[in-house]
């Protein structure tokens, strides 16, 4: 199952190459341990902490924090070397711990994204004809970053993820302010992997037509867990009532919703989904934005179940009229949320809100 981007294990080590003999009395006890059992086993020591856990998490979490992405990958790297030290130790280690090397994949601009979709295909044609599914069946977590998408990156990207049945957390991002990803590849997510997906992030604006075409599928990921979504793009009248048209809205399993939207008013992406069934929506993040001009809709439906808010502008605030809440401004987030339990306020904002 080897691929491109995935350096392959060395030789077995000869018996001539350890200067210690294995101890008779532990080779024949790990001889009978199951299969199944080394495979735990592996797991457990190759761990990666937030791999692609997919829990609810506290923004109060201060793990989060103190260790940061830096490490995550920093941790990823050296468990990456475990794996692949597991597979020198003898053929059976070899065929146990090859699949979780495969588990974390990085689509880069260093990368030729082209030659990566190649090996994953040719290795699930290989293995598939021996009983198997290839590399790609055991990726479980997928970040994909470029300069800017362009549509030759987006066909490439979609091969790769279209090789990658199991995914769990998907990420999908570009270092330009607007992202303009490429259809196909938003529907390579959710025809490929619907079922699996806990974790989705778009963390750049995908385009007004690719963001409706991503909230008309969405329903498909039926587990989801959190969604991450940027808009920085108005999404026109006609848009807005295709998707209000949506006959399956409901994600059961969703317990974070987060919206970046940089200099730009969420209201329209949170008004569709007001009528969407959310019943397990427990944490709400709104960044960057600089109003909510119109999105009491969403609160009145879903600010019940919050227990988590985090926002930076919400408005000018508004004085209620008599006994009806206001409809803008922090007090109309929080009269619509009367069960929250923590309270997030971006400093600059804070005197004024």
């Amino acid at each position: 199952m080897d691929i491109p981007f995935f350096s392959s294990p060395t030789s077995l080590p000869t018996k001539a190459a350890s200067i210690l003999a294995p101890d008779p009395f532990v080779t024949q006890a790990c001889a009978k341990l199951p299969t199944e059992l080394w495979k735990e086993i592996f797991i457990h020591a190759t761990e990666v902490e937030g791999g692609y856990d997919t829990s609810y998490m506290s923004p109060f979490e201060f793990s989060d924090i103190v260790d940061g992405y830096n490490v995550f990958l920093k941790q990823l790297s050296v468990n990456h070397r475990t794996k692949q030290t597991l597979c020198l130790v003898s053929k059976r280690w070899r065929a146990i711990a090859q699949e979780l090397i495969f588990e974390y994949l990085f689509l880069q601009d260093t990368y030729d994204w082209t030659k990566l979709a190649d090996g994953l295909e040719e290795s699930k044609r290989i293995d598939v004809e021996h009983g198997g599914h290839g590399a790609g069946w055991y990726v479980k977590r997928l970040e994909v970053s470029t300069m800017s998408w362009n549509e030759a990156l987006g066909s490439a990207a979609a091969r790769v993820i279209r090789c990658c049945p199991n995914l769990r957390v998907v990420t999908v991002g570009a270092f330009e302010e607007y992202g303009g990803v490429p259809a196909e590849l938003v529907r390579a997510v959710f025809e490929t992997c619907p079922r699996n997906l806990r974790s989705l992030d778009w963390t750049c604006d995908l385009g007004p037509a690719q963001t409706a075409l991503m909230l008309s599928l969405l329903p498909r990921a039926e587990q989801l867990h959190a969604l991450f979504l940027c808009v920085q793009h108005d999404i026109s009248n006609s848009i807005i009532k295709r998707l209000e048209g949506l006959k399956q809205k409901r994600l059961p399993h969703m317990h974070t919703l987060e919206v970046l939207s940089p200099d730009n008013d969420p209201s329209v992406v949170l008004t569709l989904m007001a009528s969407w069934e959310l019943p397990a929506l427990r944490q709400l993040v709104l960044c960057g934005q600089t109003d909510l001009d119109d999105a009491r809709t969403f609160f009145a439906a879903h600010g019940p179940k919050l227990q988590t808010l985090e926002f930076d502008y919400a408005g000018e605030p508004e004085e209620p009229v008599g006994s009806d809440p206001p409809d803008r401004g922090p007090g109309m987030l929080f009269a619509r949320c009367p069960n929250l339990k923590e309270v997030v306020l971006h400093a600059h904002w804070a005197a004024t809100q």
